[in-house]
């Protein structure tokens, strides 16, 4: 199946133009790379989060051989864990090794995300602008130092899209088999993968409804089968005791999702694009309004963040319980990485109280800004107009939508990091909308709030490695002083690590006032506890100190030991 090829002119601009300057928003990039691991080293020598179980299994599978999943995450990780493996080989194992190898794919993301919105036939800076909003990213940003599993499974899922784009723009049948690779990837990675074959699917077989063309059986094979396969594998393994129980995506499925519930989700989703993509949008606002009767059309956009912010307040006045936090109003609805704490929850990765390093003022600003982003998102579609160019438009709306459709519909906790894999797709939408309509960005305010994002990132993101770090110290002093580590709750990360093989098993009362994932370990008797504060019951026997860039100049963790 093939689509328009280049025009002429497009071909003729391309061959005149020299290496610098077709290269230059790749070398920002790098460049833009190159200072964030200067500034905050990915290489630092601690777990964090989950990447602890797919660090032991990496280790476990290096030192005898064997392939074992632990049995907590949900997703396939095989593909994780393979990269994983290859890194380890290279460079040895180590958990910087790990998390620097994330970061590779991180990068490997973003220029991805470029070089896919230059195939939609965007200029360079839009292009370059919208590969800016994901590097920039808080929970993109966070997630690049650490070896889970939402970056990796990006990186393949951009580059599949970007190969499926080229196959379905200029024909031949190799950039869909490229495509399928990447997908079966991702799919590797997270079975969740298998969204964006079907959405070709679904894009191939519209489009042979649309133009009546025979339909390519050849193109849809080579695209979605690879991906396929891979998933039903993985739906078998689980049946087969060959994976843990929770890796069967069917058991995640929500059956009962009320209409209420869904447009909730969905509102709540749309604010969070909205406050991502703002850079972008505020920037292509303020262009479209400084154009030649520009002003005349802001009722459009101020109607739609009036409507959002209306829907905001809705839901101030009808709050829900947050995991961790309890009865919560406003933005962050889904917080993972970025949380009212900072990085993380009370009794989520480590115990004892904290205080809110964000205060309730700083988020209802937060929700205005989203309200207001999400307006100005939405604004092109008002603004549309009719386009027989189906292909780009028509594929990523089948994207945004499939990889949107897992989100809604699960059955379990939804997190603002779920939403980075349709963050370059929608940004897309938006630049082609912008583009088509002859736009030119603020481009002084684009790059000022890109910088400030990816500021605020690093910041948020070097107090995430920070008091992870100091917890893995203090146990691990604690267990240089003989302690024997059934004693010692050093957090999540630190006891996943040491007893990744013994989850569930056991017995033990559980404490008043433990942790929530203190259920996974009943044998720690919790004589010895890293806090975020002092506990009841416990005496203070020592400090951890961490850089807050945040919270002050210095936070600090406590280790406690048990009162006799």
């Amino acid at each position: 199946m093939r689509a328009a090829r280049l025009t002429g002119s497009q071909e003729m601009i391309r061959a005149k133009a020299g290496p610098l300057a077709r290269g230059w928003p790749a070398l920002t990039i790098l460049l833009a790379y190159g200072g964030m691991a200067l500034l905050l080293s990915p290489a630092y020598n601690w777990p964090v989060i989950d990447s602890w179980a797919f660090a032991w299994s990496v280790r476990h599978l290096l030192e005898t051989g064997r392939l074992v999943i632990v049995d907590w995450g949900a997703m396939s990780q095989l593909a994780h864990l393979g990269w994983g493996l290859l890194a380890s080989w290279l460079a040895g194992f180590s958990f910087g090794t790990l998390n620097a190898s994330t970061f590779v794919l991180s990068l490997t993301a973003v220029l991805a995300s470029y070089a896919l919105l230059r195939e939609l036939g965007l200029e360079r800076g839009l292009s370059l602008l919208g590969a800016g909003v994901l590097l920039a990213n808080p929970a993109f940003v966070l997630l690049s130092y650490s070896y889970m599993t939402d970056v990796p499974f990006l990186a393949w899922m951009t580059l599949a899209l970007w190969m499926y784009l080229r196959g379905v723009r200029r024909g031949g049948l190799g950039w869909y088999v490229l495509g399928a690779v990447f997908a079966a990837l991702a799919v590797l990675v997270r079975q969740n993968g298998l969204v964006l074959p079907a959405a070709l699917g679904a894009y191939l077989l519209w489009e042979w409804a649309r133009r009546r063309h025979p339909f390519p059986w050849r193109e849809g094979m080579a695209g979605i089968l690879l991906p396929a396969l891979a998933l039903l594998v993985l739906m078998l393994l689980p049946r087969l005791g060959a994976m843990p129980a929770r890796a069967d995506i069917l058991m995640w499925v929500e059956r009962e999702l009320t209409i209420g519930e869904l447009a909730g989700k969905l509102f709540r989703l749309l604010l969070y694009m909205g406050l991502f993509l703002l850079p972008v949008t505020a920037a292509a606002g303020v262009g479209m309004l400084l154009r030649g009767g520009g002003w005349k059309e802001a009722w459009k956009p101020a109607l739609l963040t009036i409507l959002a912010g209306a829907g905001a307040v809705w839901q101030f006045f009808h709050p829900f319980r947050l995991p961790y936090i309890g009865i919560w109003r406003m933005m962050p609805y889904y917080p993972a990485v970025w949380t009212p704490f900072g990085t993380g929850s009370p009794g989520e990765w480590l115990t004892g109280p904290r205080e809110m390093l964000f205060s309730y003022r700083f988020w209802a600003v937060i929700t205005a800004l989203s309200c207001a982003g999400a307006g100005l998102l939405l604004w092109p579609a008002l603004r549309r107009r009719p386009s027989e160019e189906g292909w780009p438009a028509g594929l990523l709306w089948l994207v945004v939508i499939a990889n949107l459709a897992p989100v809604v519909l699960f059955r379990g906790e939804i997190y603002e990091r779920y939403l980075l894999v349709v963050l370059v797709p929608t940004a897309a939408l938006f630049l082609r909308a912008v583009q088509r309509e002859g736009t030119r960005p603020a481009w002084a305010l684009a790059g000022g709030l890109l910088a400030l994002y990816l500021a605020f990132s690093l910041a948020l993101t070097a107090e995430f490695i920070g008091w992870n770090g100091a917890a893995w110290r203090a146990g691990e002093r604690l267990a240089g002083q003989g302690i024997p580590l059934e004693q010692i709750d050093g957090g999540f990360a630190w006891n996943g690590w040491h007893f990744a093989d013994r989850l569930g098993q056991g017995e033990g009362a559980s404490e008043a006032g433990a942790p929530a994932y203190m259920e996974l370990f009943p044998f720690i008797t919790r004589q010895y506890v890293v806090s975020f504060s002092p506990l009841p019951g416990y005496e203070v026997v020592g400090e951890e100190r961490y850089w807050s860039p945040l919270g002050g100049a210095s936070g600090r963790l406590y280790i406690l030991h048990r009162a006799q």
